[in-house]
């Protein structure tokens, strides 16, 4: 079976694209918890609608795994996520 690792840049532009739901519906998926950070609290604490509307995507689908991450000092959050 295929997993997809998600960065906050697919998150974003699958859901501005209007096929982020389709996405994660017909693959079993993983969103590291950092990027679950920047893209939905921090997104909704910066007061981004699409925060909102991310975040009820990621619920709806049961496939969708939030993980911790591992850290390493040579890429950023997103990165040591995926």
């Amino acid at each position: 079976m295929v997993v997809l690792v998600f960065d906050s840049d697919a998150l974003i532009k699958l859901h501005k694209a209007g096929i982020l739901g389709v996405v994660l519906g017909e693959f079993r998926s993983v969103v590291p918890a950092s990027v679950y950070d920047e893209v939905v609290v921090q997104g909704k604490e910066g007061g981004h609608d699409d925060a909102f509307a991310i975040e009820g995507i990621l619920e709806l689908e049961g496939k969708v795994s939030i993980k911790k991450s591992r850290t390493d000092g040579r890429f950023g959050r997103g990165e040591n996520g995926a």
